[in-house]
């Protein structure tokens, strides 16, 4: 392996069972209100099964950073969820020798560390002064840098590659869906299983009446979430430096067989692909998860009992 580059290990899981999907003997969970309450056992489960176990095979001094989310409550409640119920784990992560640091460990650290009247204002204000948030880092890499064993921290990010609003990807910036994202739910009945199919087998291209509509395209939507991922890592890397890193991340079902696809099926997203790697179940259902590790010469992706080798091409960051 080239000394320029390091194995990089991802791995994204889909959302819990949103809200939209509460009926009778699954209604609005109280505590997360855009997932349902079985939503919230879904993602408890992943975080107990499936993600833990991805942390107790993780490189020792590993730093596993859970919080890549979208502009979507569903996607940040979905990955909080992660952090407490793996911190519920406390017997066996001290076993394991794993610290974790969730979203409420983080938040004390700014009321104590910034001061509740600068909380109010950036919270008014959607953003801390400049230099304001720099003790929280410092304290955070402190704790890192103490801890010994494995790190697990669970903080929501949005990460814009991942916006429903970004590029106007789904949304508008005002949250409303745009035309192309609001016909083709409509020409499936509100499905969003066979919807999402049909974004992918015609490259978001849309026929209603006489007009076409043209949606985000699959390729572009799979390398902008890579590329959101990459940069959460790189910003990880840097504040937890000389430890090994796997980064997490938690989106959005079209946009995540798109990614699948992608990684998958030789750097490419279309149909076809996605048929070999969904074998006709679809990919990303509720909470699932994939695991991803890239190399400089191949890729490597385990989605539930399948694993996939790909000689993509898609290259690790360059180390600095």
């Amino acid at each position: 392996m080239s000394e320029n580059f390091e194995q990089e290990h991802y791995f994204a899981t889909r959302h819990a069972r949103p809200a939209r999907e509460a009926k009778e003997g699954d209604p609005v969970s109280k505590e997360y209100p855009d997932l349902t309450e079985q939503g919230v056992e879904q993602a408890r489960e992943r975080a107990k099964n499936e993600i833990f176990n991805l942390i107790k095979n993780a490189p020792e001094n590993a730093v596993i950073f859970v919080g890549g989310t979208s502009d979507q409550p569903r996607t940040k409640q979905t990955a909080e969820i992660y952090g407490d119920a793996l911190s519920a784990l406390k017997e066996e992560l001290e076993h394991e020798k794993i610290t974790v640091i969730t979203k409420s460990d983080i938040d004390r650290l700014v009321a104590e560390n910034v001061g509740e009247e600068a909380v109010k204002a950036a919270a008014k204000e959607k953003a801390f002064m400049p230099g304001q948030i720099i003790k929280v880092v410092k304290k955070l890499q402190e704790m890192v840098a103490n801890s010994p064993g494995k790190v697990i921290i669970d903080y929501p990010l949005m990460l814009k590659e991942l916006a429903y609003k970004y590029n106007n990807r789904w949304t508008d910036q005002k949250g409303n869906k745009t035309e192309y994202f609001a016909e083709v739910l409509k020409k499936h009945g509100q499905n969003h299983y066979t919807a999402g199919e049909d974004w992918l087998e015609n490259q978001g291209r849309l026929e209603v009446g006489e007009k076409v509509l043209q949606g985000p395209n699959p390729q572009e939507v799979a390398e902008e979430y890579l590329q959101g991922l990459k940069r959460l890592r790189a910003f990880v890397e840097k504040n937890a430096p000389g430890r090994p890193v796997i980064v997490g991340e938690v989106g959005h079902q079209w946009d995540l067989d798109a990614l699948v696809t992608y990684l998958a099926n030789d750097g490419k997203v279309d149909f076809e692909g996605y048929k070999k790697v969904s074998q006709g179940q679809g990919i990303m259902k509720e909470a699932e998860m994939t695991e991803v590790v890239i190399e400089p010469e191949k890729s490597v992706i385990k989605y539930a009992t399948i694993k996939f080798v790909c000689r993509c091409g898609i290259k690790p960051l360059p180390r600095h």
